[in-house]
Parts: structure tokens; sequence; C-alpha cells
């Protein structure tokens, strides 16, 4: 402990409350002096270590650890190295151009090395904590916050700012609903806000807005302030946005470059719903959307549905839609085996049910199955290239077949939460637990092995450029990790 006579120290004298008005304004002169002086001796003791000892402990700075050599020795996934002290992350981990690690932790972007180094942190938009972060094909890297896109630099370097004026209603993706942004045709960047769609070129510059998702938009004399923006995703040429209003009901709807509605999709009473674009075994472009009621029931249940697109190799696809029909189908169940007891159905090729609002005439892009399950946490899917698609739900790991939608094989696993990833080259896909368990699970749905990190894994894991898998924990926590498990025939 350090001790410190303060008189001598810091005050030429001591201070006495004066005894006649006439010294009152010397004595408030040196009463100020007193207590300037005290407080540099406050801010002095503040920065010896032990002064304080019942002190709330400073920032901690993240911190690299590195296992001793021979400890991950045999072990089924190795760890190579471990960055803590980061936070909770805002959105999945994300490979640049660059190979660098990129992760949005509270409203800062920060890029991360292979080896763990941190290079740089941005700050995000003002006004809340950023969405998910896009790569553009200029070198850059834009991040969406509340109705605003903002430019980082590869660099770290701050670029442009874009923002919409909402006017007091319904500002970003939905007041619970971390803000979206998709790159798409034309190289443009699309923002989807509850009053339109606003498409911005990579330089900063408005290209164009919708201003009206629903008919309805068209007379309104007030911003829409209850619509939410559930999900966002594009391919070549279309742009997808599932949008709409609770107890009303949210539709998927899809939009050209040029800003117009080719068509809409019923998609019901939902809470929330994840898209992915991706090939049909390599031939027509696909979108899949996995959709989680708000209430599981005999009528309710999670559903996945996959609409092909002709490759834009190839032309347009001619229209199926005519004009605002419904578009339903048969439907017919098939019964598509449970294997695991996992309760799956799948629906049938074709139109399916549901509300299909063709505009113009034509419909690029058809209902080519769909299927369900008895769950409401459906996650988000991984889709590979060889025409699975992986999603969990119900604390097991599905594999479906992305060309008729039937079942491949359903693993049950403890606690899984997290999205699952695919790694082809090596024939796993991975997944974490609330327990933080991650999961090694082979092409052919058999468990390889497991690992318990230091916190609950609700992030899908990434398999890197390098071969590598890196993995976040609610703990804040960037774990990288080496998969060189042998499977035993």
């Amino acid at each position: 402990m350090h001790r410190f006579d303060l008189q001598r120290v810091f005050f030429t004298r001591p201070f006495k409350l004066p005894a006649t008005a006439g010294t009152i304004a010397g004595a408030l002169r040196k009463s100020c002096l007193s207590l300037l002086e005290l407080g540099i001796f406050a801010l002095f003791l503040a920065a010896l270590p032990g002064t304080w000892p019942d002190a709330a402990p400073a920032f901690a700075a993240p911190r690299l650890e590195v296992p001793p050599a021979g400890t991950e020795a045999g072990q089924p996934g190795q760890i190579m190295w471990k960055l803590t002290g980061l936070g909770r992350l805002a959105a999945d981990l994300l490979t640049g151009p660059n190979g660098n690690l990129h992760l949005v932790a509270g409203n800062k972007l920060v890029a991360i090395d292979s080896s763990g180094k941190q290079i740089w942190e941005a700050p995000g938009p003002a006004g809340g904590k950023p969405g998910q972060p896009v790569f553009a094909g200029n070198g850059s890297i834009f991040l969406p916050g509340r109705a605003t896109i903002r430019e980082i630099k590869l660099n770290g370097a701050a670029g442009w700012s874009f923002n919409v004026y909402q006017g007091g209603g319904g500002g970003g993706s939905g007041s619970a609903k971390a803000p979206l942004l998709a790159r798409g045709p034309g190289n443009l960047l699309y923002l989807p806000l509850p009053t339109g769609l606003y498409a911005v070129d990579v330089q900063g510059h408005y290209r164009w807005s919708l201003l009206q998702w629903d008919a309805g938009d068209l007379y309104a004399t007030r911003p829409v302030r209850d619509r939410e923006i559930l999900a966002c995703a594009s391919n070549s040429r279309t742009v997808f946005v599932v949008y709409g209003k609770k107890r009303e009901g949210y539709r998927l709807a899809a939009v050209n470059e040029k800003g117009d509605i080719l068509w809409r999709y019923w998609l019901g009473e939902i809470k929330d719903c994840h898209l992915i674009t991706g090939t049909a075994a390599g031939k027509d472009e696909l979108l899949i959307a996995v959709v989680n009621p708000a209430k599981v029931d005999r009528f309710n249940k999670g559903k996945i549905y996959a609409f092909a697109f002709r490759s834009s190799k190839n032309g347009s696809r001619g229209g199926n839609g005519n004009g605002n029909g419904n578009g339903t189908g048969d439907g017919n169940d098939n019964g598509s085996g449970n294997d695991n007891g996992s309760g799956g159905s799948n629906e049938g090729v074709g139109e399916g049910e549901g509300e299909g609002e063709g505009e113009g005439g034509s419909k690029d892009g058809r209902l080519l199955w769909t299927c369900s399950l008895p769950f409401n946490d459906l996650s988000a899917p991984a889709l590979a290239a060889g025409g699975t698609l992986y999603f969990c739900a119900g604390k097991r790991l599905y594999a479906v077949n992305t060309v008729n939608g039937e079942e491949k094989w359903a693993l049950p696993l403890l606690n899984v939460v997290s999205p699952p990833a695919a790694d082809e080259a090596g024939g796993r896909i991975y997944a974490g637990g609330s327990d933080g368990r991650l999961f090694a699970v082979s092409a052919a749905g058999r468990m390889i092995w497991e690992r318990v990190l230091d916190g609950a894994i609700e992030r899908a894991p990434l398999v890197g450029p390098d071969g590598h898998l890196y993995v976040t924990t609610n703990k804040g926590t960037i774990y990288k990790i080496k998969d060189s498990w042998k499977i035993k025939e």
C-alpha cells in the first residue's frame, strides 16, 4: 500500500475556514486550488496498483492464448489458438478477400488475421448494433445499420455513409430485428426497410427505391410503423425480401434490379425466416426459405420452401404465375421417411400450397418443393454444392435433398442450437450447442467427434479458406480449430 502525507505532497498550507468577511475571496481561491489538487491526487492514486482494491477492473483488451506444445496432440479437434475478450458477437464470422476474419462486436467491426492477431477495428453505423457485413467487388466492406449503410475499407479506413430518413416510423429492419443488407443484381447494395427497398451502388450513390411493398402503401399518408423485415437475400438477377406484420402475416417478395416486384408468395403468420441462395445440383439457381411459425400445432409447422430459377446463362424461365391467382396445388403428402423419428414430411413437387401472387404475368421462380417439421426452431441452413441442405431443428441435424426435398438423414445432437457449416472438401458438417459442445458429423450422418468450448455456440461455425474451423462462443471467444481426426472404419 502506498502512503502519502497529503499536506506535504500537494498543499502549501493547511486550509482553514476564514474568520472575517474580508478574507472570503482569498479563501475561495484557496478552496478551489485545494479541490483541484485533491482531484489530481485522486487520479494519481487510481493509476497506482493496489491503491483501490475494491475498484472495478479496467476494460481488458482481447487476449490471444496459444496452447502449450503437445497439449492438443490426440484431440479430435485441435485448438490452434483462441482469442478472448471480444464480447458477444452481433453477426456471423466472415472471411474477406484477403483471407482475414471479420466480426461485428458491439458497434464496431474488427479484423483479425489467421494467426489470431487483431489488425484493426472500425466504428459501425450510429444508432444501434450493425447487422451482417457484406463484401463487394470494389474491395470494401459494407455494414448495415438502422436505415444506414456504412462503407469500411479493407484496411479499416472509413468510407462513405448512406442514410435514409424514416420519418419517425419503423426505422431499420424492424425494431427487434438486426439490420439487413444484400449485394445483388447489377453489383448494387439493397437495403430493405419497412418503408421500402433502397438500391445503392458501391460508391454510395442512390440508384432507386421501391416505396410500396403492398398495394395499400400507394395511398398511405403516414409511414408504416409496425411492418417488419424478417429476411433478405439475392441471386444473380433477383432480390428476395420477407416482410409483413405480426398477427397479419408475412410475404416473400421477389424484386428485379429495376425495382419491380416480380411476384409475392404468402408465408402466413411466422416468427422468423432464413433465406439462402445457391444452385440445384449445378443446374438451376435455388432460393431456400426456412420458416418458423408463430406457434406449432396441427396446422402450423416449421416449413422449408425451395424455389427454382433458370440460370442466368440460360436466359429467363417462362412465367408460372397468372396475375393475382392463388397458385395453389394439390400438395400431395408423399410421406418421405422418418427414419430417426424426426416427424418430417415432404409435401410433393409442384406448385405446393400457399398464395402465389404473380405480378405482370410472369414468375421467374417456380416452387420446386416444400417440407414440414413439427418445430419452430429451424436454424439458418447451409447449402452444399453437391445438392444437400443442412439445418438444425428439434435438437437434430438434418440433411435434405435439394432436388426433391426428401430427408436424407437426421442425427440427434444434444442441445444443438447453431446453424450448421458444411466443409465439402473434408466431408464434415459442424454445429454447436447451448452447453458449449462443438459437433463434427460426417456427410453420411455419423457423429465423428465432439468437444466442449468455453460457452454456448449460437453462431454458425466458419470453415476458412485455409481449411481450419473458426468458432465463436457467447463468452466472446474465437477458436481456431484444426480437424485432422480420422474416421474409424
